[in-house]
């Protein structure tokens, strides 16, 4: 791990500035960004990067709002900006810096793994976690009623719900599959023609 020069940030804050804490806070936030990639944090962006790590920092609500200031920062739609709110903002990628620096003495345990996937399953798959807590939830209500008249028709109507909606599927498939036929043997047939039309003609001069 190379050494973090806090310098440029520092600079950036003496000028006791609005435009001065942001220049802090973009030099701040791109050296959480290459703590990250150093880490080998998972994720594709550096968005995603923060979700996977935020169980590790102390102040994970704070760096995800200094994050989001940064990105509109970045993108030229900011809002209005207090001296106070920048300090606080810059302390919390310190404080995530810090918190990585930690991290890399442990990233290779299991219990530092979990946490990182866990980041992101929280940020990018919580419809996943629904779903299937959903469904745990469904059979569970049908293994306590199974014995039950009102459970024995959830069964049966479960049954034949899923029943219609796999034919139906199975019905749309083969009716792509007819169209995709049918356009493919029109196609070769207006190809054939077309191609022996051209012949007759050559042969007629």
């Amino acid at each position: 791990m190379a050494t973090i020069d806090w310098t440029p940030i520092e600079e950036a804050e003496s000028e006791n500035t609005i435009s001065g804490y942001k220049v802090a806070l973009l030099e701040a936030a791109k050296i959480f960004e290459e703590r990250m990639a150093e880490e080998r944090i998972p994720g594709k962006t550096p968005g995603e990067k923060l979700e996977a790590v935020q169980f590790h920092l102390t102040r994970s609500a704070d760096v995800v709002k200094a994050y989001s200031y940064v990105q509109r920062l970045r993108s030229g739609s900011t809002g209005a900006l207090t001296k106070e709110r920048a300090k606080s903002y810059i302390q919390s990628f310190r404080q995530a810096v810090a918190d990585l620096n930690d991290l890399s003495q442990s990233r290779d345990s299991l219990p530092a793994q979990a946490k990182m996937y866990l980041g992101l399953l929280k940020g990018k798959q919580v419809w996943l976690v629904r779903a299937l807590i959903g469904i745990g939830g469904f059979f569970l209500i049908v293994l306590f009623l199974a014995d039950t008249p009102p459970g024995q028709a959830l069964v049966s109507g479960s049954v034949a719900f899923v029943h219609l909606f796999f034919s139906w599927i199975i019905a749309l498939l083969i009716a792509i599959a007819l169209i995709v036929l049918v356009v493919l043997g029109t196609a070769v047939y207006l190809n054939r023609k077309t191609g022996g039309g051209k012949v007759r003609i050559e042969e007629d001069e």
